[in-house]
């Protein structure tokens, strides 16, 4: 979806909300890696850190993948 077909007005509610969820996961992400960390120690912290990274890098990679993948499929119905 190209920002042209979405309306001001949505794509500022996207944002907001984006924005809100992205302030939360700040505000409680330590508190709770804290309690993590005190019960069970370092190692435990930096392996879930550590998987989180490489989830967030493999869901980045899928995404990019399917948008190029639309691209190159409205760029061959379009020629």
């Amino acid at each position: 979806m190209s920002q042209s077909n979405l309306s001001f007005n949505v794509l500022c509610s996207v944002l907001g909300t984006n924005g809100v969820i992205n302030t939360m996961a700040r505000i409680i992400s330590p508190l709770i890696m804290g309690n993590i960390y005190r019960r069970s120690g370092a190692a435990v912290i930096f392996g879930i850190a550590s998987a989180a990274v490489f989830i967030s890098s493999a869901i980045a990679l899928i995404r990019r993948f399917l948008v190029v993948r639309g691209q190159r499929k409205m760029a061959v119905e379009g020629s």
